[in-house]
């Protein structure tokens, strides 16, 4: 600092400047700054700028030692304060910008928490549209089967039995085998047209089905690319979820035992001249049975069928969130640990701050 000074001083301009600004003051306030003897000899008198030509070296020394030097001694302690200070001011500021920083991150952080449970809760609202589609199944059909076909089945059938009984003849042996054929017969194209007429009223449970999870998915997709886009700032892509409906086959068609025992073993004990109005009374009989049985085993093997395309429904909808859960779980993954980090810069910074403060007032201290 000294030499520095020194060769500011031996600009050849410095003279004229140093005239210049004494030349402003009178004798004692010049000696207030500078306690220089000569001055108190005259101290009404003004100062001559000339004489200031010939004591350059001199007066330069003087200013030298007496004000700039006392300036500069501390420069080091001086800069070291002001690099500290400087460095608490920013440090400070960074840690409010990082408070900022892990507020955003927090709610990063509970946002995609939201969308977990977001996709955790179509989840649950999918199994329970399903279950409670599934539950409704047989129930409507049974229903339906009561109400518009087993009247007029039991009704029909029993008309044509008594038509085509008439003309059978033979023992007990043979009227059995004739009367399980044509039950067999008969009741598989009357359940086999009831299928095919009715089946579409069977699948309203289906139908009501893929409503639900289609409509349930649909609200899931909008209010998910709704966040997403508010809080990432991403737009999902347009996603075509159609889930499809796989309509059951046409079930299989079985009769039960005209009798529970093997009766028509012992034929030639029974003479049919005796008993055969009795055994076509227990024919008449057995209709209505066998058309309720047949319309019930109808009704199950519908509702098995359409309950297996309703769970199939309920798998494509879970799949689609899957897939959209993979999706987010992709655009999250950028976020992740911010918040640790963060936390961890703050954490460093606040010590470094810290440590700065008790350094500076160990110093005070000292001084």
């Amino acid at each position: 600092m000294p030499g520095l000074l020194r060769r500011r001083f031996a600009h050849p301009l410095f003279p004229d400047f140093a005239a210049r600004f004494f030349s402003r003051l009178d004798g004692p306030r010049l000696f207030a700054y500078f306690p220089c003897p000569s001055f108190k000899t005259e101290p009404k008198n003004r100062i001559d700028k000339n004489s200031f030509r010939t004591n350059t070296e001199r007066l330069r020394w003087r200013i030298e030692e007496e004000f700039f030097w006392k300036i500069s001694i501390n420069q080091k302690a001086e800069f070291k304060g002001i690099r500290h200070h400087k460095t608490q001011y920013l440090g400070k500021s960074c840690l409010g910008y990082l408070a900022i920083a892990l507020k955003t991150s927090l709610q990063a952080d509970r946002e995609r928490e939201q969308y977990r449970k977001l996709i955790l809760d179509e989840k649950v609202k999918s199994d329970l549209i399903a279950r409670g589609n599934a539950k409704q199944t047989r129930l409507l059909i049974m229903k339906r089967l009561e109400d518009c076909q087993e009247p007029f089945l039991k009704k029909t059938l029993r008309e044509k039995l008594g038509k085509k009984m008439a003309a059978w003849k033979g023992n007990l042996w043979q009227l059995i085998r004739r009367y399980e054929e044509w039950l067999r017969g008969n009741l598989t194209e009357k359940l086999k047209r009831v299928s095919r007429v009715e089946h579409r009223h069977f699948f309203r449970t289906l139908n009501e089905a893929h409503a639900g999870l289609s409509r349930s998915l649909g609200v899931f997709r909008n209010i998910l690319g709704q966040n997403v886009e508010k809080v990432l700032g991403v737009r999902l892509a347009e996603a075509d979820w159609k889930i499809a409906v796989i309509e059951p086959s046409q079930p299989d068609i079985k009769t039960s035992r005209t009798f529970d025992y093997h009766i028509d073993l012992i034929w030639f004990l029974i003479p049919m001249f005796i008993f055969r109005r009795f055994i076509e009374r227990h024919y008449w009989r057995q209709v209505p049975g066998e058309v309720a049985v047949n319309l019930s085993r109808l009704a199950a093997q519908w509702e098995e069928r359409i309950n297996k395309a309703i769970e199939g429904m309920r798998k494509q909808a879970l799949q689609y969130v899957q897939d959209e859960l993979a999706t987010i779980e992709a655009l999250l993954s950028g976020a992740h640990g911010q918040t640790d980090d963060l936390r961890k810069t703050i954490d460093e910074l606040r010590w470094i701050v810290e440590s700065l403060e008790i350094h500076e007032s160990h110093g005070d201290g000292k001084e």
